[in-house]
């Protein structure tokens, strides 16, 4: 009985408006944490980038992210989200 559920993730996007990311398979009681990595071309980026999780969406099926980037170097993201 229980147990932990992991699932993945990427997105390709720059995008500056939270958008909801939905899990492919809806966590049956909880997600306990989404972790992100930002990615880019592969250069160094001239900038800062960061992708920021509305803490109050994150649910059993989906939550909200948003890209916050100065950098058109960064082009997207991994996340891995955690749960049971």
């Amino acid at each position: 009985m229980g147990g932990i559920l992991v699932q993945w993730g990427q997105r390709t996007s720059t995008n500056s408006a939270f958008t909801v990311e939905s899990f492919n398979i809806p966590f049956p009681t909880a997600c306990f944490v989404v972790l992100t990595q930002i990615y880019g071309t592969g250069t160094p980026p001239n900038g800062s980038g960061d992708i920021e999780i509305r803490k109050s969406t994150v649910g059993t099926a989906s939550f909200q992210w948003c890209m916050v980037t100065n950098s058109g170097e960064y082009t997207g993201f991994y996340w891995v989200a955690i749960g049971n």
